[in-house]
């Protein structure tokens, strides 16, 4: 048996075993985390708010449109012309709401 230079016999180590491949996680869970961390953010109400408004009155104008347009072609008015009015009006109000202004 060979000796090593400090003179104590040579330590046994057990051979080398290929290290496991990593586990896969499960899509659905690993989406349910991502998730979850989004939702803790602190902003996320404030994005919902927001998306939730913006979306209520993008539906709005559209039905506007869609209700309004032949009533102003009967009226000899442009197509669209209910909806520019309301469109101007949403316009008017989300700046009146989001001015910087101090006015609250």
């Amino acid at each position: 048996m060979p000796v090593s230079r400090t003179g104590r016999p040579p330590v046994q180590r057990a051979p080398r075993r290929p290290a496991p491949p990593p586990q896969r996680e499960n899509p659905v869970v690993r989406l349910h985390t991502r998730l979850r961390r989004a939702w803790d953010r602190p902003l996320t109400a404030y994005y919902l708010i927001l998306g939730g408004s913006s979306l209520i009155t993008v539906l709005g104008l559209v039905m506007v449109y869609s209700a309004s347009q032949i009533t102003a072609l009967q009226l000899s008015l442009p197509g669209s012309y209910f909806f520019r009015k309301q469109a101007l009006a949403a316009l008017i109000g989300a700046g009146c709401c989001c001015s910087p202004c101090g006015c609250r």
